[in-house]
């Protein structure tokens, strides 16, 4: 069964479409995927196209210049120990190639490193910045970084770990129909985050 829905006009501003998000449909890594159908006539859905480790179970549509719907979604993967978190814009007129990526997190506490870094995307939600009754988006990003004491070469993983200080980051950007702008505080604080933890990985401009 699939874990979520979207309904939206995301192939073509004539259709309605539905993204079904599925877990463990991959075969490779059990990731799971989505199925993009298209509405037709009045009784059946059309099969489009099946997304290999696609999940849009935290998104946010924003409507496209064109009449479409455009898809944020957040994504997640792990890579020994290494958990990286990310907000990755869609278009599924390209089937949901990445137009833009606006970020990624970095939390490697499990990689069993002696020294590593705390990132965690604390939320994210839709809020018009600028006053056109358009949504734009507001992120609280939390940074720092750590020490793991008490580890030995056969034993990486035992050990400590000591955090040093953390900072919530609010990460504000407008939204203009194609893509996504930081503001210019968020360009400030952006480069302050990169000061104390460099693993912040986004374009500021």
């Amino acid at each position: 069964l699939f874990e979520s829905v979207i309904y939206g006009k995301f192939t073509s501003a004539k259709y309605i479409d539905a993204i079904l998000d599925f877990s463990g449909c991959d075969a490779g890594f059990g990731y799971g995927g989505s199925v993009v159908l298209r509405w037709q006539g009045l009784t059946r859905w059309k099969f489009m196209y099946y997304l290999e480790g696609y999940r849009t179970e935290r998104s946010f549509k924003y409507p496209a210049r064109d009449g479409r719907d455009l898809l944020l979604r957040q994504v997640d993967y792990e890579v020994k120990g290494a958990l990286t978190t990310g907000l990755v814009f869609s278009d599924f007129n390209k089937n949901a190639s990445m137009t833009q990526s606006l970020f990624y997190l970095l939390n490697s506490s499990e990689a069993c490193s002696k020294t590593g870094s705390l990132q965690q995307l604390l939320e994210w939600n839709q809020v018009d910045l600028n006053g056109d009754r358009n949504p734009d988006l507001q992120a609280i990003v939390k940074s720092g970084v750590y020490l793991r004491r008490g580890a030995t070469p056969k034993a990486p993983c035992d050990g400590q770990l000591f955090t040093g200080p953390s900072r919530n980051y609010t990460l504000e950007y407008t939204f203009d129909g194609a893509q996504f702008m930081p503001t210019k505080a968020t360009r400030e604080m952006i480069t302050e985050l990169l000061k104390d933890n460099p693993n912040f990985l986004g374009p500021i401009d």
